[in-house]
C-alpha cells in the first residue's frame, strides 16, 4: 500500500511539473520538443526526495525508508533523511523479559524465578513478577520444632518441654506435643488453701467467713473452720430480737395496734405497748364530731337551708352556714332576668331593630338576628349590591377580556360573549394567525425543501417553487453530479492506465494523457531499473565474512565494517571475540576456601563470600564460627549465686532459675528466703483488724476472742464494727403515726404525742390521717351550672361568677346554654358561581368576583353566573400543507415547517403549499465502463469497481479505462536488503519474509535480529524480586536466580536479622538479666554487661538507708539507728531533718529543788537547796552552765 501511495505521489509532481514546463521550455528550447536536458540542477536539498530529470523536467521521487526491520519506526527528516527510531516492547508483563527481532518484531520469553533458595515455592505473577512462596516443613510431628535453611532445606529440631514452671512434670508425647503434669502440694493444715504456684507450693490461709451475720468465724488447724452462733437480745421491749444471715442482728418494732380507732398506740422499752383515747374535735362548725370503733372519729355536716329562693347555702370552717345570691341569668339573649324571694327567677322579653335596610331583623335561639336581605335582579349583565341606607343597587358589568383575537359583548341571561376575529391575508406566501396580545400576525412561509439540487422561491398566488440546479463545471477531468445531500459533486476522472512505468494525468480541455517515468535514487547501496511495480531499486551485499565486524551501507559512501564491541556487562565472565564465532563470554570462579562465608557471584558485582549464619536457635549455647571447622556450640551456665533458686537452662527460654519452698509447717511463723542464708521463719503478729476481738497466737494458729459493747442506755442500740470497735447507735423512735410529735426517753425509751390540725382556710376540710399527717382537704363549691364560675375565698368561702359567652367572631352566634358557651357558625352563599364566598372574622361574609384565567393562550376565558368559568379551545389551522399546527399554552398558534426528508439519498425531496410532500427518482451515471452504477437510500449514488481479481497475489490485478476489460500482470518480490529475513511469492499469500531463527539457549541472553547485522545476543538485567534479602543474579543453564545477603554490624550489642521488604534489621539486645542488684548495659565488642549496682536509690526519708540488695526485690530499706546511748535524751528520727535527740525535762516547777538528769539511770534529780555551791553541781555531776541555771532560778 505505501509503494502506492509513493507512485500516486510521483504522478502528482509529474503532472504539475509537465503543466509548468510549457513556459519554462519556451524560454530554455529553441525548437519545441528539441529539449532533453533541464535548465537548471534539480536538486531540492530534500533527503526525503531522489531528485532526478525526467523528459527535461526535474522530478522529486520521495525516497522509501522501510528498513525492513520490524524493531524501528521508519520515517523522514528533510535534513538528516532516514530515521529508524526503536519501537518500545514493554508488554507489561513482569514474568517476561520484552525484546525485539528484526523478522518478527517483539518477543516476549519468560522469566526465570528460581531464587536458589529451599525454602520457597518460586512463581511468578503479570502485575507483582516473580513470586516466593514460603514452603511449609511441618513434620506433622509436635515434639519438634519445624524451621527451613534456604541453603539445606527443611530442619525439624527436638524441641524442649521445659516450662520453667516449678508445679508441673515436663515431658513431649508426638501427637499432642509437650506435657506438663501437675504436681500435688498438701501440708495437712485445714486453715490453709494447698496450691502450686510461681514459686513452687504454696500455702495461703483459707477465709473462713461464712457470709453469715449471725456467726462468728474462727479457724482450727486441725479440724478447718468453725461458726458460733452470737446473741441479738437488745433488751427493749418494743422491738422482736432476731438474726439475719446478711444483715446480722435484726431488731423489729412491734405492733401495738389494739384495732381500735378510737385510741392512739405507742410503745415503751421498759413496759411495752400503750393505748391512749383521741379527741375528734375537728375544730369545724359545719360538722357535729363523734368517735366509732371501726372507722374512727366521724364528721357529720350541718344543715344551713333559710327557705330563700335567692339565695345559695353553703357552711364555712371557720363562720359557719353562709347565703350567697343565685344567679338568674337563663342564658336566653331575648329575655331581661331578675329575681323573687318567693318565686325566685323572672325573665322578660326583649325587642330587636337595627335600623339596617339590607337586612330582615328578628330574634333566635342566638339573641338578635339580622339576616341580609336578597338584591340579585336576574340580569347577567350587571353587578348587584346593596346599602345599609337605601337598600340594593344594580350596577352594569364590563365584558374586556382585552384579548384582540375576540369582538366582546353582553348577553342579559348568557352575561360577557367573546366571538373570534379571522386574520386571513389571500397571500400564500404567508402564515396568518392571531396573538392573544397583538392581534392579527402574518408570519412568511419558509419554501426551504431541503434539497440542495434545486432553486427554491414563493408565488403569492401558486406559493413555493423549486426549480432543478445545473451542475455542469466544463471540466473534461471531472465527472459531473448532484446529490440531495450535498448538492452539486464534480469527481475527479481517474487517468491511471495501470503502467507503472508511465505517469498519468489529465488536461482540463483534452482530458488524458501518459508520460514515460525515468528510475535512479542516486544510492550507491542499490541497483535501480523500472519493473512491472515501477522504479525497483534493489540492496546490494556489504557481507565481509567476519563474526567480530557489524557491516552496513551508507547512501552516500556504500559498503562500511565496524569493529563490534564483546561486553555482556556480567563481571562473572570474561569477554573476547572469535572471527568464526564472534563473541564469547567465560565464566569464572569464586571460591575463597573458607567454611564461614558463602561464595557466590553477581553479574553486577563480580564475586560476593556471604559470611553463614551459626545461629542453633538454642539460647542455651554461644554460637562462633570458625574458618576450618565451621559452626561451634559452646554450652552457657546459668549460675545465679542465689541460695533461694534452683539453676537450669531451657533450649526453648534460656536460664531459668525456680524459687525454692521454705514452709515449716508452724501456724505462728512467716516463712520466707533471704539470698545469701537460705530459709527465714519469722514469728507473726495475730490481728484480724477487728476491734471487736481480743487476738493471740496458740497451738491452733490465731485465736480472736469477742468483746461486751452495752452502755445501759435505753436510747441507743448497742453494735461492734470490725473497723471501729464499740458503737452506740441513737435509735429512732418513728411509731409510724404522721398524726404524733415522737422523742426518746434515756430510762422510758420512744414517747410519742398527738399533733393539732387547723390551716385557718374556709376552703378547706381539717383532718388528721395516720399516714400522712395533717388532711386539708378542698371544699367543693359546684353549683352545677354551668354559666357560672365557680371559686373559693379563704375568708369568705364559695363565690359563683356568671360567665360571658363572645368569641369575638363576627362568623359565629354566641350564647350560653345548658352544657355553656355555643359558638355557632353562620352561612354566607350569594348564589352566584362567579363569586367565591368567606366569611372575615373581623367584617363578616365576603363576596369576592371570581378569576376565569387559566394561564393558557390556546383557551378564550369568561365566567357563567349559572356554570362558572368556561374555557373555550381556539382553532389555528393555517391553510398550509407544509407546516404542522399546533397550539403552546405559553405561546399560542406553532405553525412548524414539516420535513419532507425521507432518509433516502436516491430521491428527490420538496415540498408543495397544497399537495404537501413530493419526490422524484435521482439518476447515478459516472460514465466509467470500470465500474457498476447503483444507488444507495443510505449512501446516495455508489460507483462500485468492477473486480478483477483473479485470485492470485502474486499478480497486480487492474481495469483498462478504456475498454472495462480486466489486466493480470505477473509481481516480484524485491530484496529487502534484511540479513533478519528471505523473500519468495505465495499465490495465497504474495510476497513473503521468512524470520532468520537467532536462539543461542542461553537464558542470561535476550536473543534478537539486527537487520544489518543479524543476529545479536543481549545480556538479560535479572528483575529484582522485591526482597531485600537477596542479590539478582543469572546462571548461563538455570537463568535468573537470587541469592541471600548476609546481614552482620560487627556489633555485639544488636541482634542481626533481615527482612524481606527492609533489608537488614539490627534490633538492640536485651540484656536485663532479671536482676534487680546488677546495672545492665551493652559493649559493641563484648556484648552484655551486668554490674553489681554500687548505688542505692535517693531518699527524701533522712529515717531510711539502704544497705542491702535482693536480686529479686532490689534495694531493702531499713530504718536509721538514732540511739546516742544517752538515758537523758528522748531519740527520735524527722523524716526530713534526720535524728534528733531531745533532752528529758526534769523541771518540777520548784525553785527550791536544783532538777537534773541521771546520766546512770536516766531519771530525773530534784534536789533541796538553798544556794548553789559548786561542790553541789560537781556531786550532781552537772557542768559549769547547769550551775548558772541554779542561780537564775534563786
Amino acid at each position: 500500500m505505501l509503494k502506492y501511495i509513493i507512485l500516486l505521489l510521483l504522478l502528482s509532481t509529474f503532472v504539475f511539473n509537465l503543466a509548468h514546463s510549457n513556459a519554462l521550455e519556451a524560454e530554455t528550447c529553441d525548437k519545441p520538443g528539441a529539449c532533453s536536458s533541464c535548465p537548471q540542477s534539480c536538486d531540492d536539498s530534500n533527503k526525503c526526495t531522489l531528485d532526478s530529470c525526467l523528459l527535461g523536467i526535474c522530478t522529486h521521487t520521495p525516497i522509501s525508508c522501510d528498513d525492513g526491520n520490524k524493531c524501528t519506526a521508519d520515517s523522514c527528516d528533510c535534513d538528516k533523511g532516514c530515521q529508524h527510531t526503536p519501537i518500545t516492547c514493554d508488554d507489561g508483563n513482569k514474568c517476561t523479559l520484552d525484546s525485539c527481532d528484526c523478522d518478527k518484531g517483539c518477543q516476549h520469553t519468560p522469566v526465570s524465578c528460581d531464587d536458589g533458595n529451599k525454602c520457597t515455592l518460586d512463581s511468578c505473577d503479570c502485575d507483582k513478577g516473580c513470586q516466593h512462596s514460603p514452603l511449609s516443613c511441618d513434620d506433622k510431628n509436635a515434639c519438634t520444632f519445624d524451621s527451613c535453611s534456604n541453603s539445606t532445606g527443611c530442619a525439624n529440631t527436638p524441641i524442649s518441654c521445659d516450662d520453667s514452671n516449678p508445679c508441673t512434670l515436663d515431658s513431649c508425647d508426638c501427637d499432642k506435643g509437650c506435657q506438663h503434669t501437675p504436681i500435688a502440694c498438701d501440708d495437712n493444715n485445714k486453715c490453709t488453701n494447698d496450691k502450686c504456684g510461681p514459686k513452687g507450693c504454696e500455702y495461703t490461709t483459707i477465709n473462713c467467713d461464712d457470709k453469715d451475720a449471725c456467726t462468728y468465724d474462727s479457724c482450727s488447724n486441725s479440724t478447718g473452720c468453725t461458726h458460733t452462733k452470737i446473741s441479738c437480745d437488745d433488751y427493749n421491749a418494743c422491738t422482736s430480737d432476731s438474726c439475719d444471715c446478711d444483715k446480722g442482728c435484726q431488731y423489729t418494732p412491734i405492733s401495738c395496734d389494739d384495732k381500735d380507732a378510737c385510741t392512739y398506740d405507742s410503745c415503751s422499752n421498759s413496759t411495752g405497748c400503750t393505748h391512749t383515747k383521741i379527741s375528734c374535735d375537728d375544730y369545724n362548725p359545719c360538722t357535729l364530731d363523734s368517735c366509732d370503733c371501726d372507722k374512727g372519729c366521724q364528721h357529720t355536716p350541718l344543715s344551713c337551708d333559710d327557705k330563700n329562693a335567692c339565695t345559695f347555702d353553703s357552711c364555712s370552717n371557720k363562720t359557719g352556714c353562709t347565703h350567697t345570691p343565685v344567679s338568674c341569668d337563663d342564658n336566653n339573649p331575648c329575655t331581661l332576668d331578675s329575681c323573687d324571694c318567693d318565686k325566685g327567677c323572672q325573665h322578660t322579653p326583649i325587642v330587636c331593630d337595627d335600623s339596617n335596610k339590607c337586612t330582615n331583623d328578628k330574634c333566635g335561639p342566638n339573641g338578635c338576628e339580622y339576616t341580609p336581605v336578597n338584591c340579585d335582579d336576574k340580569d347577567a349583565c350587571t353587578y348587584d349590591s346593596c346599602s345599609n341606607k337605601t337598600g340594593c343597587t344594580h350596577t352594569k358589568v364590563s365584558c374586556d377580556d382585552y384579548n384582540p383575537c375576540t369582538a366582546d359583548s353582553c348577553d342579559c341571561e348568557k352575561g360577557c360573549q367573546h366571538t373570534p376575529v379571522t386574520c386571513d391575508d389571500s397571500n400564500a406566501c404567508t402564515y396568518d394567525s392571531c396573538s392573544n396580545k397583538t392581534g392579527c400576525t402574518h408570519t412568511p412561509v419558509s419554501c426551504d425543501d431541503y434539497n440542495p439540487c434545486t432553486i427554491d422561491s414563493c408565488d403569492c398566488d401558486k406559493g413555493c417553487q423549486h426549480a432543478p440546479m445545473n451542475c455542469d463545471d466544463n471540466n473534461k477531468c471531472t465527472v459531473d453530479a448532484c446529490s440531495n445531500s450535498t448538492g452539486c459533486t464534480h469527481t475527479p476522472l481517474s487517468c491511471d492506465d495501470y503502467n507503472p512505468c508511465t505517469i498519468d494525468s489529465c488536461d482540463c480541455d483534452t482530458g488524458c494523457y501518459h508520460t514515460r517515468l525515468v528510475c535512479d535514487d542516486f544510492n550507491p547501496c542499490t541497483n535501480d531499473k523500472c519493473g512491472e511495480k515501477g522504479c525497483e531499486f534493489t540492496a546490494i551485499s556489504c557481507d565481509d565474512n567476519d563474526a567480530c565486524t557489524y557491516d552496513s551501507c551508507s547512501n552516500k559512501t556504500g559498503c562500511t565494517h565496524t569493529k563490534i564491541t564483546c561486553n555482556d556487562y556480567n563481571a562473572c565472565t570474561s569477554d573476547s571475540c572469535d572471527c568464526e564465532k564472534g563473541c564469547v563470554f567465560t565464566p569464572i570462579t569464586c571460591d575463597d576456601n573458607n567454611k564461614c562465608t558463602f561464595d557466590t557471584c553477581s553479574n553486577y558485582t563480580g564475586c560476593a563470600h556471604t559470611p553463614v549464619s551459626c545461629d542453633d536457635n538454642n539460647p542455651c549455647t554461644l554460637d562462633s564460627c570458625d574458618c576450618e571447622k565451621g559452626c561451634v556450640h559452646t554450652p552457657v551456665s546459668c549460675d545465679d549465686k542465689n541460695s533461694c533458686t534452683y539453676d537450669s537452662c531451657s533450649n526453648s527460654t534460656g536460664c531459668t532459675h525456680t524459687p525454692v519452698s521454705c514452709d515449716d509447717n508452724n501456724p505462728c511463723t512467716l516463712d520466707s528466703c533471704d539470698c545469701d542464708k537460705g530459709c527465714q521463719h519469722t514469728p507473726i503478729a495475730c490481728n484480724d483488724y477487728n476491734k471487736c476481738t481480743n487476738d493471740k497466737c496458740g497451738p491452733k494458729g490465731c485465736e480472736f476472742t469477742p468483746i461486751n459493747c452495752d452502755d445501759k442506755d435505753a436510747c441507743t442500740y448497742d453494735s461492734c464494727s470490725n473497723s471501729t470497735g464499740c458503737t452506740h447507735t441513737k435509735i429512732t423512735c418513728d411509731d409510724y403515726n404522721a398524726c404524733t410529735n415522737d422523742k426518746c426517753d434515756c430510762e422510758k425509751g420512744c414517747v410519742f404525742t398527738p399533733i393539732t390540725c387547723d390551716d385557718n382556710n374556709k376552703c378547706t376540710v381539717d383532718s388528721c390521717s395516720n399516714k400522712t399527717g395533717c388532711v386539708f382537704t378542698p371544699l367543693s363549691c359546684d353549683d352545677n351550672n354551668p354559666c357560672t364560675l365557680d371559686s373559693c375565698d379563704c375568708d369568705r368561702g364559695c363565690v359563683h361568677t356568671p360567665v360571658a359567652c363572645s368569641d369575638n367572631n363576627k362568623c359565629t352566634n354566641d350564647k350560653c346554654g345548658p352544657k355553656g358557651c355555643e359558638f355557632t357558625p353562620i352561612t354566607c352563599n350569594d348564589n352566584n358561581k362567579c363569586t367565591i364566598d368567606s366569611c372575615s372574622n373581623k367584617t363578616g361574609c365576603v363576596y369576592t368576583p371570581l378569576s376565569c384565567d387559566d394561564k393558557n393562550k390556546c383557551t378564550a376565558d369568561s365566567c357563567d353566573c349559572d356554570k362558572g368559568c368556561v374555557n373555550t379551545p381556539i382553532s389555528c389551522d393555517d391553510n398550509n400543507a407544509c407546516t404542522a399546527d399546533s397550539c403552546d399554552c405559553d405561546k399560542g398558534c406553532v405553525n412548524t415547517p414539516i420535513s419532507c426528508d425521507d432518509n433516502n439519498k436516491c430521491t428527490i425531496d420538496y415540498c408543495d403549499k397544497s399537495k404537501g410532500c413530493v419526490r422524484k427518482d435521482l439518476v447515478c451515471n459516472d460514465f466509467n465502463p470500470c465500474t457498476v452504477d447503483s444507488c444507495d437510500a443510505v449512501k446516495g449514488c455508489v460507483y462500485t469497481p468492477v473486480s478483477c481479481d483473479d485470485g492470485n497475489n502474486c499478480t497486480k490485478d487492474s481495469c483498462n479505462i478504456l475498454t472495462g476489460k480486466c489486466i493480470n500482470t505477473k509481481i516480484e518480490c524485491k530484496d529487502d536488503g534484511n540479513k533478519c529475513t528471505k523473500q519468495s511469492c505465495d499465490p495465497k499469500k504474495g510476497c513473503i519474509t521468512t524470520p532468520v531463527v537467532c536462539d543461542d539457549s542461553n537464558p542470561c541472553t535476550s536473543d534478537s535480529c539486527d537487520c544489518d547485522r543479524g543476529c545479536v545476543y543481549t545480556p538479560v538485567k535479572c528483575q529484582d524480586d522485591g526482597n531485600k534479602c537477596t542479590n539478582s543474579q543469572c546462571d548461563p543453564k538455570k537463568g535468573c536466580f537470587h541469592n541471600p545477603i548476609t546481614c552482620d554490624d560487627n556489633n555485639k550489642c544488636t541482634v542481626d536479622s533481615c527482612s524481606n521488604s527492609t533489608g537488614c534489621v539490627f534490633t538492640p539486645k536485651n540484656c536485663d538479666d532479671g536482676n534487680k542488684c546488677t546495672d545492665d548495659s551493652c559493649d559493641c565488642d563484648r556484648g552484655c554487661v551486668n554490674t553489681p549496682s554500687k548505688c542505692p536509690p535517693e531518699s527524701d526519708n533522712k529515717c531510711v538507708k539502704y544497705d542491702t540488695c535482693d536480686p529479686k526485690k532490689g534495694w531493702i530499706s531499713s530504718a536509721v539507728s538514732c540511739d546516742d546511748k544517752n538515758p537523758c535524751t528522748v531519740d527520735s528520727c524527722d523524716p526530713k531533718k534526720g535524728c534528733c535527740h531531745t533532752p528529758i525535762k526534769c523541771d518540777d516547777g520548784d525553785i527550791l529543788t536544783f532538777d537534773y538528769c541521771s546520766r546512770k539511770t536516766g531519771g530525773c534529780i530534784h534536789k533541796k537547796i538553798f544556794s548553789c555551791p559548786n561542790k553541789i553541781c560537781k556531786e550532781s555531776g552537772t557542768d559549769d552552765d547547769d550551775c548558772d541555771e541554779c542561780d537564775k532560778k534563786k
